[in-house]
């Protein structure tokens, strides 16, 4: 009867702590901006006055990091180069990994994230890459930058009540030096349930135009962002209600048998 009681209670415990245990959904995405051009427009071409634009320094943000294993393990890096040079961030272990880049290039930044076989609440991958840059314009000029942004995320459990992840891509070119509102890009994925997968792949121009005598100052911005993570707070599936049921009889059954056969007081 014991040992009866033993497994019955094994059953149900082992079913509680499922969620807990189960192999997580492995969601991974990327993000990045690329073909970044720069287009000049002289707004009055007979003032005998040449148009231009110059770029001041630039800040670069590459960062990349990982914890896994309830915070037993992690990897992380982040880089701000002073100069255009290429750089590279990543943080790994096995198959979970994050990793943000850059070629030198203004505006051509790269994310990308995996969560591998994790079972860890807690456990994350993000990858983040970003630009700042001032531009001096010149009077009565327009300044325009284009490219494309592409983004992605997937799941290979849908059904997953807490989908694990974003993805976002955004650009901005802001008056510094003028108040005159900013032109914007922005795109951001985040999964909802029943999706196991979503992207977008678009093309972006953004213009500034300067109709003073004077130069004025503008702020470029890129940003593309790849984080997903793991969460155990999900609702149990019903294969684990089916199982904990079973559990429940089996300890119910035994409780019975054992009433039946206990003397009358």
């Amino acid at each position: 009867m014991h040992r009866t009681l033993t497994a019955a209670l094994a059953i149900a415990s082992a079913v509680l702590i499922v969620p807990s245990i189960h192999a997580a959904p492995r969601t991974s995405g990327a993000g990045e901006i690329s073909n970044v051009q720069y287009t000049l427009v002289d707004l009055t071409p007979d003032d005998g006055n040449a148009s231009y634009y110059q770029f001041g320094p630039r800040t670069t943000l590459i960062q990349a990091s990982i914890s896994v294993g309830a915070g037993n393990h992690g990897d992380g890096s982040q880089f701000a180069p002073t100069f255009p040079v290429p750089v590279t961030a990543e943080g790994r272990f096995f198959d979970f990994y994050a990793r943000a880049s850059t070629n030198g290039q203004l505006g051509d930044l790269h994310s990308a994230a995996d969560t591998g076989a994790l079972q860890w609440q807690g456990d994350y991958a993000r990858a983040a890459a970003s630009q700042t840059v001032n531009i001096l314009l010149s009077a009565h000029s327009a300044f325009t930058v284009s490219g494309v942004a592409n983004t992605w995320l997937s799941t290979t459990d849908p059904a997953y009540p807490v989908l694990p992840g974003n993805a976002e891509t955004s650009v901005s070119l802001g008056y510094a030096s003028e108040d005159r509102p900013s032109d914007i890009f922005s795109r951001n994925i985040v999964l909802g349930t029943g999706q196991s997968y979503d992207s977008f792949n678009d093309t972006f121009s953004l213009t500034a135009r300067n109709d003073f005598d004077h130069d004025i100052e503008l702020t470029l911005y890129f940003n593309t962002l790849t984080s997903v993570y793991y969460d155990v707070s999900a609702v149990p599936e019903p294969a684990t209600y089916l199982m904990f049921g079973a559990g429940l009889a089996v300890l119910a059954g035994a409780m019975r048998r054992r009433q039946r056969v206990l003397p009358p007081v």
